[in-house]
Parts: structure tokens; sequence; C-alpha cells
């Protein structure tokens, strides 16, 4: 009989693909634990302290705001048409019109464009020469 193998052979068994299957093969699981909201809004207001002094965040201005709204005016679109053509939600356009958000640069260029009007850099109101 020495053709035969007579090693023994071993079948591993795969990593349990959840925790309750890792429970019911009798594994020992532990859940860690995550942040709870209190403590991710402490880290951003800590975030925010820079030697004891809050960081204010800019918002747009208001001029800017105006500027923004008369353009869309003259242009004749609505808050909807303008967000429809930015491929935004309409809040956002109302948000840029109130001063209420904070200007996003990309944004502004892109509204601009749209509107005919310079909304970003030094010559901010005046119209794009085409």
């Amino acid at each position: 009989m020495s053709h035969q193998d007579w090693e023994p052979v071993v079948f591993k068994k795969r990593a349990p693909r959840s925790a309750n299957e890792a429970k019911s093969r009798g594994m020992k699981v532990t859940k860690e634990r995550t942040t709870t909201k209190n403590e991710a809004y402490k880290n951003t207001i800590n975030a925010r302290k820079v030697e004891n002094e809050e960081i204010v965040i800019k918002k747009i201005d208001l001029n800017l705001s105006k500027i923004i709204q008369k353009a869309r005016f003259s242009a004749k679109l609505s808050q909807k048409a303008l967000a429809e053509k930015l491929n935004l939600q309409v809040s956002i356009i109302q948000k840029y019109e109130s001063g209420k958000i904070v200007p996003n640069t990309t944004l502004l260029f892109k509204m601009g464009k749209i509107l005919n009007v310079h909304l970003t850099g030094k010559s901010i109101g005046k119209p794009i020469k085409g």
C-alpha cells in the first residue's frame, strides 16, 4: 500500500461576512463605538477656534447678491430657470441672492457667464465683453 497518500487534508472555513454570521459560528464580536453627534460638534467648534478666537466664516457680500439679482432680472431669468441652467437647486440661488451662503468661486464664475456679468475678480458687476 505504498502507492496511497495518507497525509491529512485540512479544509479551512472562509471568514465570516457579517457580525451575525460570526456570532452564529461562536466567534466573539465587539462593536467599536463611533463618536456621538455632540462629540462631532465639539470637534468642529474646536477646529474653528484659533488661539481662543472664533473664525468668522465669510458669507457672500450683500452688494454681490444685489448684482446677481439685477443681472438675473436683466437677463429675464427666474431663479428656477437660472438654477436649471446651473444644474442646482433653487434654494441655492435664493441663498446667493439673500447673502446667506459661503461663496463658491467656480459657481460664481459659471453664474456670471450665464448672466453675462463679472461676479469674481476686481471687475465685479461689470458686463463681460463678448
